[in-house]
């Protein structure tokens, strides 16, 4: 109804593993079935006020009642909008984590998923007709952190992390039809038991759109900068500095009607080498073709 709006949601989600060499084969399947409701109050034309619900089911872990609550107001005069929220989440072990197996990992039955306390606080400002910044600051409690432990060849919970950081938002719209979106996140971490950085989280990560539209055509260039973040070695023996990469992409959209869009996506269009982690060799220069269908 006017000013207030009120949704749920229902969804399922099953996957499954099979790993086997001359030593070692193992596999495993899990279900997750989630439910959530969302409602959101609009006082006053300035305000909206958010808060959710989400509780998710699996066979093969327990996972908590999560919750967001947000708010934003603009001041219609200068177009300056807040807002701020209050979340909790997790994030679920992995099934290979869980039961995996090889010459140098064990699967730990017992982990449990992490869990994230977080508020965030952001000012939204447009310059002009065309210009719009944003900026946003972050703050993330983590407990049961998943992380690597080379004594026991195992994924471990371990007590505590945290994160925080400034993402930094402008977007530009043209007048000849072309929209340039520009990201960067600058990120701090913190083992809370070793006081050391967290691993695989870059401190500097860049993000360039520039999309072109004309009638039903949409092409879009995309750049990724990751910068260096800490690693394990493949053997995880030790920790290393992981190089920086960066990554060029194209993605052409073609909405033949109000239901059926294709597309044509070329990733690492330069054909850069990349290891995410380290040891793992990511995909060269790739192409995707595809339909989308709406119903």
């Amino acid at each position: 109804s006017e000013g207030h709006l009120f949704q749920t949601m229902v969804e399922g989600e099953r996957e499954a593993f099979k790993s086997h060499n001359k030593d070692f084969s193992s596999k495993a399947h899990g279900e997750t079935l989630g439910m959530g409701g969302m409602y959101r109050w609009v006082p006053i034309s300035a305000m909206t006020l958010e808060a959710s619900l989400r509780k998710d089911l699996n066979n093969q872990f327990t996972s908590p009642l999560c919750y967001r609550f947000g708010a934003s107001y603009k001041f219609l005069s200068l177009k300056t909008e807040i807002f701020s929220s209050l979340a909790t989440a997790f994030k679920a072990p992995a099934l290979y984590e869980l039961y995996g197996r090889d010459t140098s990992f064990r699967g730990n039955p017992a982990l449990n998923p992490e869990k994230v306390n977080s508020y965030e606080v952001g000012i939204k400002q447009p310059y002009g007709e065309f210009l719009t910044a944003t900026f946003i600051y972050f703050h993330n409690k983590l407990s049961q952190l998943i992380i690597y432990d080379s004594v026991s060849q195992q994924k471990q919970n371990i007590e505590s992390a945290e994160t925080k950081g400034l993402e930094s938002i402008l977007s530009l719209t043209t007048p000849y039809r072309i929209k340039i979106e520009a990201n960067h996140t600058w990120l701090l971490t913190q083992n809370k038991k070793t006081g050391e950085a967290l691993i695989r989280r870059p401190h500097h990560k860049m993000f360039l759109r520039i999309g072109y539209s004309y009638e039903k055509l949409q092409v879009f260039l995309e750049g990724l900068y990751v910068g260096k973040r800490l690693d394990y070695t493949r053997m995880g023996d030790k920790v290393v500095t992981n190089k920086p990469y960066k990554t060029v992409g194209i993605k052409v959209d073609y909405q033949w009607t109000k239901a059926l869009t294709s597309f044509i996506r070329i990733e690492n269009l330069l054909n850069k080498k990349i290891e995410e982690p380290v040891g793992y060799k990511q995909s060269g220069i790739t192409g995707y073709v595809g339909l989308q269908a709406r119903f």
